[in-house]
């Protein structure tokens, strides 16, 4: 199984790149899995295809693309089915549920990451895009953070409690004591149903939240960035966090390159203009500025140039397939 983790900052170009980059796989051959964990959920819109329904599926070349962008009301219920059985009716039905529907900071990416295990069987490669740089850090530090919390005494506990056990049935009425002075008692009820489950689930959910630790810890990672102070900063930052991980990036991605840009504009030169061509001056100098920096912080760097909306995808799909062949760096 292989394993590429699309990063970088905010309007970057990671959602088309995450598309690119699967159609090129598919195309040599291979069934992959594209899925973003971008709550704004825009793969679709990078696919071009109908976003009615959260998994689609379609022959692409001599190989698949399957594409998965579930809500997180969607991927809560598959990870609730798989893990809770019977019981995850009445918790998806419950308060707790449908407060961690309201998506709290990272509990998407919580959500998705634990249902991955189900998406794999049938696939050759994954392709994640991940929200912008910060929530793409976090993603690789979740399954570790799960993996803690339940191998924690907490959940040990909640376990006891739902096989009957004393000393958790204890503390939970010490809890509720103190809670009930907060919360009203429906909603109480709701969460001790709740954390009742989640201790009976506690070893799929663990089970889960290994194979998703071992998924990323061996995943190559592409960074894309586009040529703007923001975005290179933070693309630089990301690949000193990525290595500090042992995640080394495969790629570096630079996205909407005008190469030759005072050549092509040198008709712009007239005295009437001098202030106008100064600015250019100094846009196309920030430019190449940028653009050296950012390559400096990879082996191998892919410029995409400044391209129109339609066409796009198969443009940076025919960019990286030489990548892919020559190189092999995100073929595996």
């Amino acid at each position: 199984m292989k394993v590429t983790v699309i990063a970088g900052t905010g309007g970057a170009g990671k959602t088309t790149t995450s598309a690119a980059l699967a159609l090129a796989h598919a195309r040599a051959g291979e069934r992959v899995l594209a899925l973003t964990l971008d709550p704004a959920r825009r793969l679709f819109d990078a696919f071009e295809r109908d976003a009615s329904e959260s998994f689609l599926r379609w022959r692409e070349g001599s190989g698949e693309v399957h594409l998965w962008m579930p809500t997180t009301e969607d991927a809560l219920a598959e990870v609730a089915h798989a893990t809770m059985g019977e019981r995850a009716v009445p918790f998806l039905n419950g308060a707790v549920a449908q407060l961690f529907t309201a998506a709290p900071a990272g509990l998407h990416e919580i959500v998705l990451l634990l249902a991955l295990h189900r998406r794999t069987r049938d696939v050759d490669h994954i392709v994640i895009d991940t929200a912008p740089s910060a929530h793409a850090l976090a993603a690789f530090d979740l399954p570790a953070r799960m993996l803690s919390l339940f191998d924690g005494r907490v959940l040990g506990m909640l376990e006891g409690s739902a096989r009957g056990g004393f000393l958790s049935s204890m503390a939970e009425r010490l809890v509720r004591s103190v809670l009930e002075r907060f919360f009203p008692a429906d909603a109480l009820q709701a969460a001790a149903d709740f954390y009742r489950a989640l201790g009976v689930a506690r070893r799929p959910l663990q089970r889960a939240s290994e194979h998703a630790s071992r998924l990323l810890a061996s995943a190559r990672v592409l960074i894309v960035a586009a040529p703007t102070e923001a975005s290179v900063r933070g693309a630089r930052q990301l690949r000193r966090e990525l290595d500090a991980r042992g995640l080394n990036p495969a790629l570096g991605v630079m996205n909407r390159v005008r190469e030759g840009l005072l050549e092509e504009q040198r008709h712009w030169t007239p005295e009437a203009l001098d202030d106008a061509y100064a600015a250019l001056t100094a846009y196309a100098t920030q430019h190449a500025t940028l653009l050296e920096r950012f390559e400096g912080s990879f082996e191998q760097v892919l410029r995409v140039p400044h391209l129109p909306a339609p066409g796009r995808l198969e443009a940076i799909r025919e960019l990286l397939e030489p990548v892919l062949d020559a190189r092999h760096r995100l073929a595996g």
